[in-house]
């Protein structure tokens, strides 16, 4: 706010006036832009952990490449992988590509809320869960959860999805393991600058 006195002459005033200019442009540039816009992209990496009583655990790492096709909504391609802690066969390592899409109903700067969905195949040396299982299954996941932007290069992100694994009993029901649970993760999401 600008204050004269009655003292101020009209020598002054444009000084004054600068300084007040020079606040509002400062101001301006302090704004940030609007951070899931059409086009941008992002790297993410994501750390979770599921677990069926009868099943056994899994502890999965996704690293997916996140392309904005509009404000807000995004398409994701990326990598599952992961160790799998079985009751009732050896553990055993997995890995395998998904494919996914995002919409942040919700975005207000610095957080925001979203909806999304991941579908791949996992493939893995040893059955897991079942010893009659086969050696890859589908990879569903679908939910919820939140992102909020530590600074201009990390956005921390977090969330909690429903998680079916199986293999479509392709080969009877006899071999298909039909994994079903919640799976919690946090990750990190790294802007991708123009």
């Amino acid at each position: 706010m600008l204050l004269l006195t009655e003292g101020a002459v009209a020598d002054n005033l444009p000084q004054l006036q600068w300084k007040e200019q020079a606040t509002l442009s400062d101001t301006h540039l302090t704004r940030r832009a609007p951070l899931f816009q059409q086009g941008s992209s992002f790297w993410s990496v994501n750390f979770g952990a599921s677990r069926d009583r009868s099943r056994g655990e899994l502890y999965p790492t996704q690293i997916q490449f996140n392309h904005y096709v509009q404000d807000e909504f995004a398409v994701l391609f990326g990598i599952s992988l992961g160790y799998a802690k079985a009751q009732r066969t050896d553990n055993a390592l997995y890995i395998g590509p998904d494919l996914g899409l995002r919409w942040h109903f919700i975005a207000s700067e610095p957080w925001s809320l979203y909806v999304d969905g991941n579908a791949g195949v996992i493939f893995h040396r040893d059955p897991i869960f079942s010893p009659d299982s086969l050696n890859f299954n589908f990879n569903l996941q679908s939910g919820f959860g939140m992102t909020y932007r530590l600074n201009e290069r990390l956005v921390l992100n977090s969330g909690l999805r429903f998680q079916h694994l199986s293999n479509g009993r392709i080969e009877g029901k006899q071999r298909n393991i039909s994994y079903n649970t919640l799976l919690g993760y946090v990750g990190f999401m790294f802007p991708l600058m123009p």
